[in-house]
């Protein structure tokens, strides 16, 4: 149990925490928008689709329904870490998407979308805004899939 502890706190209470943290910096305007470094902005927007504001146009009914496809979805996760893995780096991937899972869940059900604040552009390029849930699901979602792709189960 001491070694599912650790990994827990890795990678998921940690995650968790520094997310809502720097979240609520930024809801209580202690962290502004502005330029940060040459390559990095703090860009607050609220995101009211999926991932890079995909569906952020859809109408109340979607995404109440969107809501609810994410929730089953951190079910599900939770479900196969509990039941079906076994494999410490497929839990350890597991525990990192629920974590940005369940904070940006959170997010949707109190604020009706979820916030993003991190903003990264070389010379004129932007790319999408991001938070740190997010960036803890892409890292579990690419573990897992580097794991089920290299069988490391």
């Amino acid at each position: 149990m001491l070694k599912f502890d650790k990994l827990f706190t890795w990678c998921f209470i940690i995650p968790f925490v520094l997310d809502r943290l720097t979240k609520y910096l930024v809801i209580t305007d202690k962290l502004q928008s502005q330029e940060v470094f040459s390559f990095f902005n703090i860009y607050i927007t609220y995101n009211h689709g999926i991932a890079w504001g995909i569906g952020h146009q859809w109408n109340y009914t979607s995404l109440s329904w969107l809501t609810v496809l994410i929730a089953c979805v951190l079910l599900y996760f939770v479900w196969y870490m509990k039941t079906i893995s076994h494999s410490k780096s497929m839990m350890m991937a597991c525990l990192l998407v629920i974590s940005g899972g369940l904070s940006n869940f959170i997010d949707r059900l109190w604020y009706g979308s979820v916030i993003d604040f991190i903003q990264l552009h070389l010379n004129n390029v932007y790319f999408p805004v991001f938070n740190i849930a997010d960036v803890s699901i892409s890292i579990g979602a690419f573990l897992l899939i580097y794991f089920v792709m290299t069988d490391n189960q």
